[in-house]
This record gives C-alpha cells, sequence and structure tokens, in this order.
C-alpha cells in the first residue's frame, strides 16, 4: 500500500519515477486570515493561529479534487504543516527569495529546452500547473517549502534521509511479471528534418512555408539531396539537429501532445529513406522530414533496451526505479515520524 504524508509540506517533494508522481499541494502559508480561530498553536513560545476561513479553503480544495473530508482530518493536516513549518524556522532553516527566483529561472529554461522553444506565459502556466500541481502564481511558495522540507529533513534525519536501498534479481523478476504486459516498446520512427522556426506573425510564417516548399521540390527532382539541404537551409532547434544531419530522434504517437497530429502522423507513414510529399507543420515550425529507421511496436523482455534510442536495458530501469519507490516511501515513513514528534512537543489547542 502507497504510503502517505501526514502534512501538506511533505507532499511538495516530488518524485519522478516510473510508477507515479506524487503531485505538489499548495500550501496554506504562513500569513493568517481574519475570522474565527480553529486551532492555537505554540512552538517556543510563538504562538499563530488557524483561521476557520482557511480551514474552509482548504477542505474546499480538497473536495474539489474528489477528497470529501471532515472538518477533523483537514485541520489535522493543516495543524501539522504549520507545526513543521513554525520548527523549521526556529532552527533556522531559512531559504531566501533570491534561492527561489534562481529555481523558477531553472525551471522555466529546462521546460523550454524540452519544448524545444521559447514558452509563452500561458504554456509555462498550463506546464508549471501539469507539473507542480499549482499556478505559477504559487511556484514560488511550493518550491520554497519544497527547500525548507529538503533541508530541515537533511539538518534533523541526515542518516535516515540518506539511507541506501537495493533490490534483489527476484524483486526485479517479480515485478517484471506483474507488469510485462505494459513493458512495451511502441511503433517509432526516426526523423531528421529542415526546419524553419515558427515566428510571431502569419507572414513570416507563410514565408518559411513558401521557402521550405521550395526546398523539398528541388529535393524531389535530384538537384539537391537532403543532408546538403539541412547544412544550408535549416534553422537551429534544441536538438541541435542541423550539427547531427537533421536528426532529432525517434518519433513515436505519444509525441503528438507536444509535435502536433500533423507532424507525428506524417513521420509515422514513412519508409525509411522516405522523405514526406509535402511541408509539415508543428508548434514549434515548418519541417521537411526524412525516416531515418523505424522500429515496430513490440513486448519488451528484460534483456531488452528500453527505447531504440536507449542504452538502458529494461532488467536496469526496474532496478533503478524499484530503488527510488524505496527512498521514496522511506522519505514518508521518515518526515511522518518527525512531524510526529515535533507535533507532540507544540502546545496546540482546537476550537472544534
Amino acid at each position: 500500500m502507497t504510503k502517505t504524508f501526514k502534512t501538506l509540506v511533505s507532499v511538495l517533494v516530488l518524485f519522478s519515477i516510473a510508477f507515479g508522481i506524487f503531485a505538489a499541494t499548495p500550501l496554506t502559508g504562513a500569513k493568517n486570515t481574519t475570522g474565527e480561530s480553529v486551532a492555537v498553536i505554540t512552538v517556543d513560545k510563538k504562538t499563530e493561529r488557524i483561521t476557520r476561513a482557511e480551514l474552509d479553503k482548504k477542505k474546499a480544495e480538497y473536495a474539489a479534487a474528489g477528497q470529501n473530508m471532515t472538518d477533523s482530518e483537514v485541520l489535522d493536516i493543516l495543524i501539522n504543516d504549520k507545526v513543521f513549518l513554525m520548527n523549521a524556522q526556529k532552527d533556522g532553516i531559512n531559504i531566501t527569495d533570491a534561492q527561489i527566483d534562481d529555481q523558477v529561472r531553472q525551471a522555466r529554461a529546462q521546460l523550454e529546452q524540452a519544448a524545444g522553444k521559447a514558452l509563452t506565459d500561458l504554456e509555462f502556466e498550463t506546464v508549471v500547473q501539469r507539473q507542480y500541481g499549482v499556478p505559477v502564481s504559487q511556484l514560488k511558495e511550493t518550491l520554497k517549502n519544497q527547500a525548507i522540507l529538503s533541508e530541515y529533513l537533511k539538518a534533523k534525519r541526515p542518516n535516515e534521509i540518506n539511507k541506501t536501498f537495493t533490490v534483489t534479481n527476484l524483486e526485479i523478476e517479480k515485478f517484471y511479471q506483474k507488469n510485462k504486459q505494459s513493458l512495451v516498446s511502441p511503433e517509432a520512427v526516426r526523423i531528421a528534418h529542415i526546419y524553419k522556426q515558427e515566428q510571431q506573425n502569419a507572414a513570416d510564417n507563410q514565408k518559411n512555408k513558401d521557402f521550405l516548399t521550395s526546398v523539398l521540390a528541388r529535393i524531389m527532382r535530384g538537384e539537391i539531396t537532403f543532408e546538403s539541404a539541412v547544412q544550408e537551409f535549416s534553422d537551429q532547434d534544441a536538438t541541435n539537429s542541423k550539427a547531427n544531419g537533421g536528426s532529432v530522434g525517434w518519433v513515436g504517437y505519444a509525441y503528438a501532445a507536444s509535435l502536433g497530429d500533423e507532424f507525428v502522423d506524417a513521420a509515422m507513414s514513412l519508409k525509411p529513406g522516405e522523405v514526406y510529399s509535402s511541408v509539415v507543420h508543428s508548434p514549434l515550425g515548418y519541417h521537411i522530414i526524412k525516416a531515418t529507421a523505424t522500429s515496430a511496436q513490440k513486448f519488451l523482455t528484460l534483456d531488452d533496451y528500453v527505447s531504440p534510442e536507449s542504452n538502458q536495458k529494461v532488467r536496469e530501469y526496474i532496478r533503478e526505479n524499484l530503488v527510488a519507490q524505496k527512498q521514496q516511501e522511506n522519505f514518508v515513513t521518515v518526515t511522518n515520524a518527525f512531524v510526529d514528534e515535533l507535533v507532540a512537543k507544540a502546545k496546540i489547542t482546537k476550537n472544534i
């Protein structure tokens, strides 16, 4: 059974493993709103309150997510949350705004690199909501409390948090037997492209499309090779494809969300060596695409590679993720035990 955290702070730590991601939950925040107090908490002579407004807001958030919890259940989580942060502050755990601003910049840069283009504010908002479970307006608070949690546990429970885990061959075999029907290498095609970046206005985009259409016609007539056209005409992209003969790696139907149906459908229709008969569009821009290799769908054995472009075999992939799963479960256990100790030492008065 999956272990759960007793504090909202803890849920802010994201473990991206093959078997799921703990979605971040927005923290209630250190500031009290006006209204009736439903709990009073004292830690080392400092007192803070949780108001009815805070409780109702958090309960509504749970309800919106399909979790109908009682006032008492939500209040217990908010108390644990508050006690943890008050103790972290008391013990000198300090994360500066500059550190968080740097993390936000890094997060955006990584997302843009993965997308292969600069993200608009709306696109950034969408990705942040999906990855962190909070809007951009709360991202700094999320990252800050994630950092506080990590630093506090490193300071107070270093040996327990840094515990190492191993996975036996028997565990790997058992996991494989239970999950082998889902361990599939999907149909894929390796693509090279000649690329013109998406522009801000329709006229420039049409100009790029017309230009690539003329280049494609020359390739089809045999006047120039695809490879020479890459070097002469292609824009640079996030994968540095121009330096690699236009290669952008393997594409499958799962890429439709990022590259669009038009690009993926065209790519998947090609045989090795074929150039698609028209210029295709994606959110990144316009492309002339060529298939350089294909891979049929297959069920993977333990000694197969995870994907055509990977150097990692299924056995090691499972081992790494089972280790990560054990680390995650240990993190939950250590965090919950630590929270229990802090709550036991705090003076807490409930008014419901």
